[in-house]
């Protein structure tokens, strides 16, 4: 059942308070900025979807459907920045990879460079020297393998003897000299073409390092535009949301009002019939008081979803009034006279719904009265005696309702009283 104020404080009646709306906007915002954030989860969604649905009751449907839109949007928005920024984190240090990898791809291409020019330079060495020994091997095979010793030591004197073979020497030592340098250009080329292909090795790991680095990026980096457009998606249905109940606010106030007109008029109805009841019985010498202490039957299998007394709109921030709790329970569930009475009232009642009224007697002189309401299916008559337990109705989803749930009260003198305090799940 929707929110009721009705004359029962005292016979005030209650004053709304007109809040802007603008108000309303930032009551719903600031939670969001400075909290944690907090996982996307099926389970979070629900239990706000939940909370204002109940708190919303007594609204218009327009309401109802921003309220629900606005829940939505308080519970995925923190972990929707979240993902952004974690995304945009990630982003950061993918392209401080790329950015390493690319430095390191260009460090291997200058050593690769480098190691390509002493190869180069390693093979002119050795063709150099193959040059050389190949005159050397062409000048013994045409000249015999003492031709440059028999022509020096053919003629002369003693002392140029000596010279001659002074030159002779320097010409072993020449031959010696090329051979030499011969393999030790070709160990050098043989080491550079090693390096070279060391170096070609290194490029090609450091190529695909920056390749994967450029791919993980831009994944990343869709990631994150993704999650910017997710936050934009839900800001942009949280204005539309709000604007949606700004537009019905009036009809939305003009529908409260009528919910507490006619719960005046319940009140006034109950009273009138329990002074009825009071005569009648004065006058059959009948006591219709029942035992103070006496404790009610949980009107239905069903859980505790919403508090009875005054909560804030969510959305207008003004203080409205529960009349009752509500009792979240499948639509059909079995509805039970919360202990034995009479039906004063089994029909249709203007934000109730389908309603029954049970009259349970008097405590300290004040009737007491429990009401089941919004449900499916009527199960009773006006004037009908009901025992405890006993099946009045379903749970439904009628009247001012957001979805399957039995709204109970209970009433003194008409006026509405925690239910609490009477029943216990």
């Amino acid at each position: 059942m929707g929110c009721f104020v009705t004359s029962v404080q005292r016979g005030v009646p209650v004053r709304l308070r007109r809040t802007a709306l603008c108000a309303a906007l930032l009551a719903l915002i600031a939670p969001l900025a400075g909290a944690p954030a907090q996982a996307d989860s099926s389970h979070d969604v629900k239990r706000r979807v939940a909370d204002a649905s109940a708190a919303l009751e007594d609204s218009t449907a327009a309401v109802r459907a921003a309220g629900v839109s606005l829940a939505q949007v308080a519970a995925q928005l923190p972990a929707a920045r979240n993902d952004v920024a974690t995304a945009r984190g990630e982003l950061a240090g993918a392209r401080a990879r790329l950015a390493e990898a690319t430095t390191a791809v260009r460090r291997a291409e200058l050593a690769t460079q480098a190691a390509q020019r002493r190869v180069d330079e390693a093979t002119t060495k050795v063709a150099e020297g193959r040059a050389t020994v190949g005159l050397l091997a062409r000048r013994s095979y045409q000249q015999g393998p003492l031709g440059d010793m028999s022509q020096m030591l053919a003629t002369g004197s003693p002392q140029s003897l000596v010279d001659r073979i002074s030159m002779l020497q320097q010409v072993f030592r020449g031959q010696n000299d090329a051979l030499h340098n011969l393999s030790v250009g070709r160990l050098r080329l043989a080491t550079a073409t090693a390096g070279l292909a060391a170096q070609q090795q290194d490029l090609e790991h450091a190529q695909a390092a920056a390749a994967a680095g450029e791919e993980r990026a831009r994944a990343v980096a869709v990631r994150a535009e993704q999650a910017a457009a997710r936050v934009a998606q839900l800001i942009a249905q949280r204005k539309a949301a709000l604007a949606d109940a700004q537009a019905a606010r009036a009809a939305d106030v003009k529908e409260y009002q009528a919910a507490q007109a006619a719960s005046r008029a319940l009140a006034a109805h109950l009273r009138a019939l329990a002074r009825a009841r009071a005569l009648e019985a004065a006058r059959s010498h009948i006591s219709i008081a029942r035992p103070s202490s006496a404790r009610f039957l949980w009107p239905t299998d069903g859980h505790f979803t919403s508090a009875f007394g005054w909560r804030m709109h969510p959305i207008f921030h003004e203080m409205r009034f529960h009349a009752g709790i509500d009792i979240g329970a499948p639509y059909g569930t079995s509805v039970w006279a919360a202990d034995e009475g009479t039906v004063v009232y089994a029909g249709y009642a203007s934000g109730y719904g389908t309603l029954v009224l049970v009259s349970h007697g008097t405590v300290n002189g004040q009737d007491v009265t429990t009401g089941y309401a919004h449900m499916s299916e009527l199960d009773v008559s006006e004037g009908q005696h009901v025992g405890r337990g006993q099946q009045v109705g379903r749970v439904g989803n009628e009247g001012n309702s957001t979805g399957p749930h039995l709204h109970f009260e209970v009433r003194l003198d008409g006026n509405p009283v925690d239910p609490m305090n009477w029943v216990s799940p």
